[in-house]
C-alpha cells in the first residue's frame, strides 16, 4: 500500500512567483499593447529539435521565413531522423536568406536536442516552436513582442490550438486542449509549441530535463521557470495549431506518453487520482449492472432487473455528464454538429474519447511511476546542457 502511495507524491510542485501580464493589438482593460514587429528587442534564436520530419519540414520552414519579423538565425538539432529529414535541413540551410545551423545528434531525445541548440544559440532570445505546427505570419513578432515593451520580462507564453478537419478531431481537441476563453494567463504553463524566454533564464534552471523519456519536459522546464520571480507575459495572439492524431490508436499512443510524462517527472499526481477514481466507479457500476442482469438471466427472476436500474442509471447520467454537447460555427461557416444523425455521432464519439483519455493517461502514468528511479532529485530540473557529450 505504501508503494503504492508512493506513486502518487507530487514530486514537482507549481510554485509560482512569476507576475504575468497580458499583451494584445487592442488591449482591454489591465492588458498591454503588442509592440509592432519591426520594434526593437533582443536578438532572436529560433530553435526547434527534429526527427523524422520529412513530410512536413518544407512547409514548415518556409513559414518561419514568411514570418513579419523573421529571427535572427534558426537552430535546428536532428535527434537521429531515418528518412531525409536532415538533408531537407542542410538544402534548406544552404539557400536560406538568415543564418541556419543545423547538427546531427543521433539518439537525442526532445529535451537533449533543446538544450544543444540553445547552447549553440547566438541570441540572448530564444524561440521555440515544433515543426508539424502551423505558424502564422505573425507568430514569432507577437511572442516576442513583449520582450521590446519590458527590458526585464523573462518569458513570454503564446498559445496553441488544434487542428480540427473530422468530427473525431473536433471532439479529441475539446478533451485535450482547452479553449483560449478558458485560459487563466496567470497559471498557464508554455508550451515549447509556441513560448519564448531570454536564455540565461534557461540556463538558470539547468535547461530542459533531459532524464525525461518522451514528454513532459516543457512542463517541467515551466514548473521550474514558474518558481523564480520574474515578469512574464502571455500573448494570446501568439497562436500555432498543431495536429492531433486522427485515429483511436493514435489518439490512445499519443495521450499515454503524456500521462508517462507527468508519471516519470512526478507530475500532477491529484489529476491522475481522480482519474482513477472516475475510472474505477463507472467500472464498478457497469459490473453491478451487468451482474443484476446475468443473474436475471440465470434465475428468470425479472425482480433482477430492478437491481440493475440503480448503477445502470448512475452511469448513463455520470456518462451524460461526462460528453460534449457542442454546438459551434465552423471556419466554413456551417454549424457543428448538424442535423440529429451527426449529433448523435458526436455524443457517442464524445462518451469513448471521455473514457479513452483518462485511460490511456493513468495507463502511462502508472507504467512510468512504477518505473522511475526512487528520489531522483528535482532541484535542478534540466542536466549538464553543455554540447560536449
Amino acid at each position: 500500500m505504501r508503494a503504492w502511495h508512493a506513486l502518487f507524491v507530487d514530486r514537482a510542485p507549481l510554485v509560482d512567483r512569476t507576475n504575468v501580464t497580458v499583451y494584445a493589438s487592442a488591449p482591454a482593460a489591465g492588458q498591454q499593447p503588442l509592440p509592432p514587429a519591426d520594434a526593437p528587442r533582443p536578438a532572436v534564436s529560433l530553435v526547434a529539435t527534429v526527427r523524422n520530419e520529412g513530410a512536413g519540414l518544407d512547409a514548415w520552414l518556409e513559414s518561419v521565413l514568411a514570418q513579419t519579423r523573421r529571427p535572427d538565425e534558426i537552430v535546428i538539432v536532428d535527434g537521429g531522423s531515418t528518412d531525409d529529414t536532415f538533408a531537407r535541413l542542410q538544402a534548406f540551410a544552404a539557400r536560406a536568406p538568415l543564418p541556419v545551423r543545423v547538427w546531427q545528434a543521433s539518439g537525442a531525445n526532445i529535451a537533449r536536442g533543446r538544450n544543444l541548440a540553445i547552447e549553440r544559440a547566438a541570441g540572448p532570445l530564444i524561440a521555440c516552436t515544433d515543426a508539424g505546427c502551423e505558424l502564422t505570419t505573425g507568430w514569432l513578432a507577437a511572442v516576442t513582442g513583449p520582450f521590446a515593451a519590458d527590458p526585464a520580462l523573462e518569458v513570454a507564453a503564446g498559445y496553441y490550438a488544434a487542428l480540427q478537419t473530422t468530427d473525431f478531431e473536433r471532439v479529441t481537441a475539446a478533451y485535450l486542449v482547452p479553449p483560449l476563453t478558458h485560459v487563466d494567463p496567470r497559471t498557464f504553463l508554455p508550451s515549447t509549441r509556441s513560448v519564448a524566454f531570454r536564455k540565461e533564464a534557461w540556463r538558470a534552471v539547468g535547461g530542459f530535463p533531459e532524464w525525461l523519456t518522451l514528454t513532459a519536459e516543457d512542463t517541467l522546464f515551466g514548473v521550474a521557470l514558474k518558481a523564480r520571480p520574474a515578469r512574464w507575459a502571455f500573448v494570446p495572439e501568439a497562436g500555432v495549431r498543431w495536429h492531433l492524431r486522427p485515429t483511436w490508436r493514435g489518439l490512445w499512443r499519443q495521450v499515454r506518453r503524456y500521462g508517462q510524462g507527468d508519471g516519470e517527472a512526478g507530475l500532477f499526481p491529484a489529476r491522475y487520482r481522480e482519474h482513477l477514481r472516475l475510472l474505477a466507479t463507472l467500472a464498478l457500476a457497469l459490473a453491478l449492472a451487468l451482474a443484476a442482469v446475468a443473474v436475471a438471466g440465470l434465475t428468470r427472476q425479472a425482480a433482477w432487473l430492478l437491481a440493475a436500474l440503480p448503477p445502470g442509471l448512475w452511469l448513463a447520467r455520470r456518462l451524460w455528464r461526462l460528453t460534449l454537447r457542442p454546438r459551434f460555427q465552423l471556419e466554413s461557416g456551417a454549424w457543428w454538429p448538424s442535423g440529429p444523425g451527426q449529433t448523435l455521432t458526436v455524443w457517442l464519439l464524445s462518451a469513448l474519447v471521455a473514457l479513452t483519455i483518462p485511460a490511456a493517461l493513468c495507463a502511462g502514468f502508472l507504467a512510468a511511476a512504477r518505473d522511475r528511479a526512487p528520489g531522483r532529485p528535482l532541484a535542478a530540473v534540466g542536466s549538464d546542457p553543455s554540447p560536449s557529450r
